[in-house]
């Protein structure tokens, strides 16, 4: 078994929840009280929205964030990433402050009003030192009717200088 990785080039490691020392799953679920997230569609994203505090991350603070339909969110006002999706990190470092839990072709949308999509995002911050987004009952773009299948919902913490993924419930098709 993998007890993690790293360090890389700038001290981060990786740990599962599985792995000795790997952290705790803690979900929080309080979507009454957080941000509830609109405009996404399919193969689009929204903000700047404000972290709430200085986050680090490799070599820059930052202090706002984009949420990207597909599972991913930056620290810059980046174009969309969409499928076919960009190896990470690319070369002359575009793209590099992408946080990529789920980086697949989800979806917000429904083209058949008979099949309401039931997809949803939540934010929220402490406005000190903790942001968490949140991806609740997202489904996956498919080329049928209805035009999407499965659920996936998972949430990223942003604290201090850690980084976590907590993945909740993944539905694949």
């Amino acid at each position: 078994m993998i007890a993690g990785g790293g360090p890389d080039a700038f001290g981060y490691i990786w740990k599962d929840s599985n792995d000795p020392g790997g952290p705790a799953v803690n979900w929080v679920d309080t979507t009454a009280a957080w941000t509830h997230v609109t405009g996404l569609a399919d193969d689009n994203s929204v903000g700047l929205f404000n972290i709430g505090f200085s986050f680090r991350y490799y070599w820059s603070n930052y202090t706002k964030f984009k949420i990207g339909s597909n599972g991913w969110i930056s620290f810059d006002n980046v174009p969309n990433v969409a499928h076919c999706f960009p190896t990470l990190p690319t070369p002359g470092g575009a793209g590099d402050n992408l946080i990529c839990p789920l980086m697949g072709d989800l979806n917000f949308l429904s083209s058949f009003p008979q099949f309401p999509n039931v997809g949803d995002v939540y934010y929220w911050s402490n406005n000190v030192d903790s942001l968490i987004v949140s991806y609740y009952n997202v489904p996956f773009w498919v080329s049928a009717v209805p035009d999407w299948e499965g659920s996936n919902t998972f949430q990223v913490l942003f604290s201090g200088v850690d980084l976590i993924f907590f993945f909740n419930d993944m539905e694949t098709y």
